[in-house]
Formats: C-alpha cells, structure tokens, sequence
C-alpha cells in the first residue's frame, strides 16, 4: 500500500494531484500487520535459545531426509561420524555412522519395546547406545527422520553388575545346604529356599506369608520373638540363636539361626534375612563330649576314692586276719570275724565296681572265648528266673577278645541283671554275637581287621531319653532305695571302656532296651602262665622287704607277714626300700611293693630295684593300678599281684608261689597259714 500510493503520487494518477496519500498507507499497512500478528499469534515467544540447547544437549540428535541423507546434527553426533562439519551434511546416515548397519539390520521394536543397544567406540573406548528414530511428516507425508542416540554405558553396566549380583544370589540361595528365608518388619516369611523343603520336607508356598513363629516351637516364641524386635528397631545389627523347628514327619530338629536387619537404599529396616543350619547331629556330638569328659572325671575321682577305700578296708581285713589266728578257738568270736569279712568282701566289690568304671580294674589279659562266658552267664539267668525266655544268636565259632575274664563276666552279669530287673512279669531276653569289620575307631587299637559285636536285648519296660543319658553315671539308679547301688551300668561302660570297645543303649519306654558293645578280637588265644601256685617254701629263713606309704597298712602287712614265721624289712616309701634294697639285696628274698605311692611309684621302685638285682621276685598289691604298668611288672613270670584288700590266707598262698620257685633250695611243709 506504502508503494502504491507513493507511485501514486510521484505519476499523478490522483484525481488530487497535491495530495499524498503514502503517509496514509503506510498507517494502514500498520495497523493491518499488527491485526495479523495478534490474529496469527504471531507474538508468541520465540525460541532463541535453540540452537544453544541442541548444541550442548549429551545425546546425539540427526536429522535425516528420506533417502537417509543427513540434514542437521548436533555436535554430540558429530563425535559419533567419521566425517565432520560441512562433509557431514548430505551423506549417507550408512556412510558416516558405523553403526548404522546395526542399527537399522535388526530387528525394529514397537513403541512398547527397548530399542536395540549398539556399541561404539569413542577414543578406543567402548561406549554403548540405545538410538531412537522418529518419523518427520509434512503436509502427512514421511519426509525424513529425527534420530536420537542416549548413551546407557553406565546404566548397562550397572544393570549387568547387578544381574550378575542376582544370578550369584540366586545360585547361593537355590542351592546351599542351609536354610534362607526373609521376614518383612511384621515377622512375616517372604521368601524360603530349595533347602526348606528338602530338610524339613515341607512346601515352601505353605509357609511364605505366614509367621516366622509358626515354624518353630513354642516355647521358644518369646526368645525370638524379642531377638527379632531388637533386629526392627535397630538395637543390634546381628542375632544369633538356637530354635527347634517340626519336620513335616514331626520329628524335631536343632538348628542355629543367625539373622540380621535387611536395609534398603535409605538405610531404613525393611525386614529380617536369616540363615538357618541344622545343628542336631553336631549338639549330639557335643553333648557326648561333654558326657565324655564328664565320666572322664567322675572316674578319676572314682579310682582315687577306690584307692583310699581299698587301703580302709585292707587295714581292717589285716586286723581280722591276726585276730583269727590269735582266737581261731573262740567258735563264737570267729563266727563275728567272718561276718565282718564278708562285709569287707562286700566293700571290696564295690570298689572293684568303682575301678571298672574308672577303667582300672583290668588286671590278667587273656584271650577268652566271649561266646562261652555269655553260655556260663546266662546258665545263671535260667537258673534264678524261669519267667525270662532267652533267645541265643550266638556266632557259630568261637569269638576270642583280650580281656580281663572276671571283668567282662562282670559286664555280663550286669547286662543280664538289668535286663530281668526290666521284665518282672517276664519276657524275652535276646542275646547275640557275630563278628563284623573293624570301625574306624578300633584301626588304631587292633591290626587283625575285625572286631566282636555283642547284643542284649530284653522286652521290658524301657527307658525314657533322659534316664538313657544317665544309665552309666555312677551311683545314678531307678531302683528302688536297697535294691542297686548304680554302679552296675557305671562300672560295665568303663570296663568297656577299657577293653578298648564302645557300648552304645538303644530303649524306648514300654518296648524294651538293647546294649550294643563293640570289642575288638584276636585271631588265637594267647598261651596263659603256667600256675607258679606250690605248697613248699625254703627251709631257711626267709627275709622279705615290705613297701607301702601308709603306715598302718605297712604295720598290719607286716604282722601278717610275721605270723608266717618269715622276716620283714619294712619300707615307708620308695628310697627307702631302695636304699635298703642295696645294703642287703643278698639276703632279701622278696619284695611285696605297693603301686600307688608318692613321689616313686611301685613301678619305679621296681626298675630301680632290678637294676641292682636282674633276679628281683615281687609281690605287687594294690587295689588301682594301670594295666600298662602292671604288665611290665607281671612280665616275668615269677612276679605275683595280689588285690587289696586280702586276707592272710591269700597273702600267704602268693608269698609261698613265689618262693616255691627258687632254685637250689630245700624244701619243707609251710608255715601254718589257718
């Protein structure tokens, strides 16, 4: 309008040839362009910033025609082609970009899927891309493309680690040996693994959502219960604690738990992760340790209280034995003497008792045949009680052990005791031997590769669990008060014991009980001594030196020994026998030497005395001795042991079995020994 009114003008094509309408037009044209800004919104914020942004944006932007032809980029993009600046614009997107045939060969997801990550290596480092391609439309035609490339390195690798993390966890959780579950704040399980079913035999989808409480016995809610509230509300990091939890067959199983808070990214508890072992078999071994050690103990304070008993017992037995020989014409008075003996006799088989429990009773090994000690056992069975029916498995050949004779008859009679002691109506009493392949235990103890199982089983009442822990404590019976002492049991396990075998109970109440003991064999009986027993002794007088530390024992012994018409040297302890031992060794005949003494034993005094004398003879007495030591001792031949206590009839059939013996020497009748 501005021109058209100015040419206007200049031409004189007005009917008003001094009038300019140009001033005019232009208002016009004003007004008119601002109607069109207002009506076309044309004032709308402009985007200035554009390029700025695209320009410093970190994920790669193309645009491309339709035939694929680059247009416009940004510098981001600009990094990831082989070409730059004015070369880029117009070439093939295939051309410049290496990873476009990648890109563009695979497969194309829909708008709900991931695109396909590529892989792109910035400065020899590997980088990785999820690109993106949208349709640009014109006038509702495709007229290229807008490609966007984010760069997810750090995010692929992340996600990775932590698929890694999870394939780790879930293989360690799948297939450990031990129970893992989680709790949320409430208690409630949310996640067992395989091994829950396999140990406890129940179904995990039983469990999951239910209360960690209701797995467990319910005496013990209370305990884990506050363990696990400690746990929630951040007062200790880790728990540790032994629950019994029910197997689906009902049966009870131990198990320790050690469980922990479960924090998330916050740090905030979001619930309780625990593992569970099953400790059963292991608190068993533990709890028989302990028995172990504890019978260990009380059998050591048993040889010593044996030990100092049977020296009580010997300073009494002495006295009776010199008043019988000094009244031996008062028929009333001896009549008191044996009854006080038989009582002494009657102390004397408890503390044997008491040694066989603490494995030191065992005192002459042979090779015995078990199969007919068990025959001349149960011969006394038949014969006490009729009401009991005995049922005999024994093996077919004989089963020969080395042993003790009277000690393993005493753990046969014991056995046989209890077993009709636990069927007072009467029942049924098994008994079986059979030879089986060494355990590893006995490999150590015996090299003939086999060992001897004995079983004595009766139909009685049986034992609870607790009374089966305790059977073989010493002085611990269920007998009525007068009707056991409860060292039957006790001194069977340590006679077992100190075989070298083992002995195992096996009872449920109201069916009956089964000894099992294991002993190992050998393969041929050992030759026994030949009897040394004579009824001769030298015709001169014969000297013999006296050992013992206490000195009522040493006193009595020596009377006794006096009232045989022979001489005593008495020795208060070790360095005195030996000192005298060396003065007068010529004309000591022999030596009756206590074991147990202090500072030198009866054993050290023995080498010691054979060092000056190769010929020694000894009588040894004792009522505890080590099988070890005594054997060296009882190694010759001539060498005698007598068991305190013991009469003077006893002591004079050893002494005169020694002396029988020397050679060289004129015999006549011996001393009067009633």
């Amino acid at each position: 309008m501005p021109w058209i009114a100015n040419i206007a003008f200049t031409l004189n094509l007005t009917p008003y040839p001094y009038l300019d309408l140009t001033p005019f037009a232009f208002t016009i044209s004003g007004i008119a362009f601002m109607v069109g800004m207002v009506r076309f919104q044309l004032l709308d914020v402009v985007p200035i910033a554009q390029e700025v942004v695209l320009d410093n944006i970190d994920d790669a932007i193309i645009v491309l025609d339709s035939k694929q032809r680059v247009l416009n980029f940004n510098p981001a993009a600009e990094r990831l082609a082989a070409s730059t600046g004015s070369k880029l614009i117009g070439s093939r997107a295939e051309k410049v970009f290496e990873w476009w045939q990648q890109f563009t060969s695979g497969h194309h997801p829909t708008p709900e899927e991931d695109p396909p990550i590529v892989e792109h290596r910035i400065a020899h480092r590997r980088r990785l891309f999820r690109p993106k391609m949208l349709p640009l439309k014109s006038n509702g035609r495709e007229a290229g493309h807008l490609v966007t490339l984010q760069d997810v390195t750090e995010a692929t690798v992340a996600k990775e680690a932590l698929c890694r993390s999870e394939e780790r966890f879930r293989s360690l959780s799948e297939n450990a040996p031990v129970i893992i579950f989680t709790l949320d704040p409430q208690g409630t399980i949310t996640y067992l693994n395989p091994a829950f079913e396999k140990i406890l035999g129940f179904s995990r989808q039983k469990f999951l959502g239910r209360p960690f409480i209701a797995w467990i016995d319910q005496q013990e809610t209370k305990a884990c219960g506050q363990a696990f509230d400690q746990l929630i509300r951040g007062e200790t990091a880790v728990a540790e604690l032994n629950l019994t939890f029910y197997q689906a067959s009902g049966a009870k199983r131990l198990f320790n738990i050690s469980v922990a808070a479960n924090q998330d990214s916050r740090n905030q508890v979001s619930g309780i992760i625990g593992m569970a072992k099953d400790i059963t078999e292991e608190h068993e071994l533990q709890y028989q340790l302990f028995q172990s050690q504890k019978m260990e103990a009380i059998g050591t304070l048993a040889g010593g209280i044996a030990h100092d008993f049977n020296n009580l017992l010997m300073g009494m037995q002495a006295n009776l034995s010199l008043m019988h020989l000094r009244h031996s014409g008062d028929s009333s008075l001896r009549e008191r003497i044996h009854r006080i003996e038989h009582q002494i006799q009657t102390g004397a088989n408890l503390t044997r008792q008491l040694l066989g429990y603490a494995r030191k009773g065992k005192y002459v090994v042979t090779a015995v045949d078990l199969n007919n000690l068990i025959e001349e056992a149960l011969s006394i069975v038949e014969r006490t009680n009729k009401a009991i029916s005995i049922r005999r498995r024994l093996s077919e050949e004989p089963v020969f052990i080395e042993a003790d004779q009277g000690q393993i008859e005493l753990v046969l009679l014991n056995l046989f005791v209890n077993a009709m002691d636990a069927m007072p109506e009467g029942g049924q009493l098994t008994v079986a031997t059979r030879p089986i392949s060494l355990p590893e235990y006995f490999k150590e103890k015996n090299d003939n590769g086999r060992c001897c199982e004995l079983l004595v089983a009766d139909t009685g009442i049986g034992m609870d669990r607790a009374t089966q822990k305790r059977i073989f404590e010493p002085f611990f019976t269920t007998k009525a008060v007068g009707h056991g002492s409860g060292l039957g049991l006790a001194s069977v396990y340590g006679v077992v014991q100190n075989h070298g075998g083992r002995i195992q109970v096996d009872s449920t109440e109201g069916e009956g009980t089964t000894f099992t003991l294991l002993l190992p064999t050998t393969q041929e009986p050992v030759q026994q001594k030949a009897d040394l027993k004579a009824d001769v002794i030298p015709v001169r007088d014969i000297k013999i030196l006296l050992v013992d530390d206490e000195p009522l024992i040493l006193k009595y012994t020596r009377e006794m020994i006096q009232s045989l018409n022979f001489n005593v040297l008495p020795a208060r302890n070790g360095k005195e026998a030996i000192n005298i031992y060396r003065r007068q060794h010529t004309e000591i005949d022999l030596v009756v030497l206590d074991m147990i003494m202090p500072e030198m034993d009866g054993l050290s005094v023995y080498n010691a005395l054979r060092q000056i004398n190769p010929g020694l003879r000894v009588l040894v007495t004792s009522g505890n001795t080590s099988q070890s030591r005594l054997d060296e001792i009882l190694s010759n031949g001539y060498n005698r042991c007598l068991k305190k206590p013991y009469t003077r009839d006893e002591l004079a059939e050893e002494i005169t079995a020694i002396l029988a013996n020397l050679e060289d020497r004129p015999v006549v009748q011996p001393a009067t020994l009633n």
